[in-house]
């Protein structure tokens, strides 16, 4: 077989639409080619910045259109300039002749109104480009003028980014629609695409409530993880490379975004200097990894500093660091991001009456405002960073020292991203003179020494397999019983419940604090942030303390679901504490079952959660999921 040979260039594109390496995506294909061949329906197709739009319609337009013309719009783009700049793009087919394959013949007279336009519009540019560079359009360039002249070539007219366009802009754009969808009875080709982000589609009805039912609105979501991962195989046959070592790490980190995937697919070749088609297969691994994301980090530096430093700079702290808290907050949550009652719930573990106001105001600052734009809101209500590697380097610098290492991907690439920053910038450059704040729960000694740069890591299983790692800590789970002293048996307990935590790739955050003796802390799982709650007693924990965890969860946000783990049991171990509030335990039983590797730890926090959601169940035992 002779297979063509193609730079690593024209495989991986993250600045531009994929054509070579392009991935059908079934679920939406349908709909956007039945929209197109619709005659009038004006097409909307929105999504979130860098989740495949333009990609997407391009590669349809193509089945489906001989030709069409494109114009981009940007804040200072005008009604006029975006009329001009399609007509403009029109030269080729009545100047020169030109003809699109599935176009009418032009008719004398529509060629000439066109010349005619054109010398009206050139005249008049050519008197004002010595004062002001603008061009006039001449009261003959309508939108039902446009409409024909695209109509008689039977191509659709593209308008790129309408969200950048100035709020007085976009009402009569709105109307144009209406015009052109009015063109079809004539022109059953003509056709506007309007590609814009999240809420373009709902302001174009907004502006023009007419058009409601002459629209048809297209939700572009980003990737799924089988997608992203087709765009890694698809590039690894075109290009005889093999990416299977990795191709978890990138897909992870790309959070749905192509644009992201191309681009670490590219930095990973070209660390490689695999620049086209290779003779030999060649393998790709983590070692090739890391200088990937080292570039990919550097190339950014320089705007998430700036980006990060405007966040923080001429604000005045008051009560509260409203910005580094909610930062910090999302930063310790999930890449996909976290909603508002979570964020809140989370900045209200350390700052308990934090004002929902003050989030309010501060979140739509970070995700609106350009000057300091960190954060977007996706359309699944969630925010996150505009970038993952925001993401990464807030929870490098401000979240603090995290869980012990393990091989789990996801903090693999974080880890690499987080030294790439942290090599380049000083974090003082970024934050200032700050003082970054101990959590509410500290750590133990070992923790902090970590944390102060001492390098000592707590002892643990990490490296090795999931079995063996059990085995490990179930020793050091009994040799716990034999700890009298409450503080250093309760931080070694802490430590266990973290390790135990990470030999399940949950992701969790427990700390110790000394002034009440208390094990407190967050987990994720299954993309959920749980609150937990530990007492290691001998006696069972009454009913009462259950119901003062219950009471915080429901004072917090009811949605944010809590797990209390208690060695010695429960006094009262039926019932929830409180409706609508999810919150179940985990005794001493349950987790020799686990540490014995009876079930996995992940199956039963999943069934835990589910018995307490539908049934108010507060201990469903491990044994019992066994014996189900």
């Amino acid at each position: 077989m002779v297979y063509l040979t193609y730079t690593v260039q024209q495989v991986f594109t993250p600045a531009t639409p994929a054509q070579l390496n392009f991935i059908d995506r079934v679920a939406i294909t349908k709909q956007l080619v039945d929209a197109l061949q619709t005659p009038g329906k004006q097409l909307i197709v929105y999504g979130e910045s860098g989740s495949g739009k333009s990609t997407l319609l391009l590669n349809k337009l193509r089945q489906t259109y001989a030709d069409h013309v494109t114009t981009r719009c940007g804040v200072e783009t005008t009604y006029e300039k975006l009329l001009c700049s399609a007509f403009d793009q029109l030269n080729p087919y009545y100047v020169e002749g030109r003809n699109s394959q599935r176009g009418r013949s032009i008719t004398p007279s529509i060629r000439a109104d066109f010349l005619r336009i054109k010398t009206s519009i050139d005249a008049n540019f050519s008197k004002s480009v010595g004062q002001v560079d603008s061009r006039m359009l001449p009261p003959q360039l309508t939108a039902e003028r446009l409409a024909q002249f695209l109509g008689e070539q039977g191509m659709c007219w593209v308008v790129e980014d309408f969200h950048r366009m100035a709020p007085p802009e976009k009402l009569p754009f709105a109307q144009l629609l209406k015009v052109f969808s009015d063109m079809s009875a004539e022109y059953p080709d003509v056709k506007t695409v309007t590609i814009g982000a999240t809420e373009t589609a709902r302001q174009v009805v907004e502006y023009d409530p007419d058009m409601s039912k002459r629209v048809s609105e297209l939700h572009v979501p980003l990737m799924t993880t089988r997608e992203l991962e087709d765009i890694i195989l698809h590039g690894q046959e075109l290009l005889h490379v093999d990416f299977s070592a990795i191709v978890d790490d990138i897909v992870h980190y790309s959070i749905g975004m192509p644009a992201v995937c191309h681009q670490l697919a590219l930095n990973v070749c070209l660390e490689k200097d695999v620049t086209e088609r290779q003779p030999i297969e060649v393998s790709l691994t983590r070692n090739d990894l890391r200088p990937a994301l080292d570039r990919y980090v550097n190339e950014s530096s320089d705007t998430i500093k700036a980006k990060f430093e405007r966040a923080f700079k001429f604000r005045i702290v008051r009560k509260y660091d409203n910005v580094r808290l909610i930062l910090a907050a999302l930063a310790s949550g999930p890449l996909p991001g976290m909603s508002f009652p979570d964020i809140l719930a989370k900045i209200r573990l350390s700052e308990n009456k934090y004002p929902k106001e003050n989030l309010r105001r501060f979140l739509k600052e970070l995700s609106v405002d350009e000057r300091w734009r960190l954060l977007k809101l996706g359309t699944d209500g969630k925010y996150r960073f505009v970038e993952p590697v925001y993401h990464t380097v807030a929870k490098a610098t401000l979240v603090g020292r995290r869980a012990p290492k393990h091989a789990r991907y996801s903090r693999y690439v974080e880890d690499i991203v987080a030294t790439a920053w942290l090599s380049m910038v000083s974090t003082d450059s970024v934050w200032g003179n700050r003082v970054l704040q101990e959590p509410d729960y500290e750590g133990s000694n070992d923790d902090r020494d970590a944390a102060n740069g001492s390098g000592k890591e707590p002892d643990g299983p990490e490296g090795l397999d999931r079995g063996t790692q059990l085995t490990a800590l179930r020793e050091r789970f009994l040799e716990l019983h034999f700890i009298k002293e409450m503080p250093r048996r309760d931080r070694a307990f802490k430590e266990f419940l973290n390790q135990l935590f990470a030999a399940f790739d949950v992701e969790s955050h427990l700390g110790y604090k000394p002034s009440s003796e208390q094990i407190r802390g967050t987990l994720v799982f299954d993309n959920t942030e749980f609150v937990v709650e530990v007492k290691w007693t001998q006696a069972k924990v009454e009913r009462r303390q259950v119901e003062a965890l219950a009471a915080k969860l429901q004072q917090i946000e009811p949605d944010v679901p809590g797990i209390f783990i208690s060695t010695a049991g429960f006094s009262d171990p039926c019932d929830a504490p409180y409706a609508g509030v999810v919150l179940f335990g985990i005794d001493g039983d349950d987790l020799f079952l686990i540490l014995d590797q009876r079930i996995a730890l992940d199956e039963v926090l999943r069934q835990k959660r589910d018995q307490a959601e539908r049934h108010d169940t507060f201990l469903y035992s491990a044994r019992n999921i066994i014996l189900d």
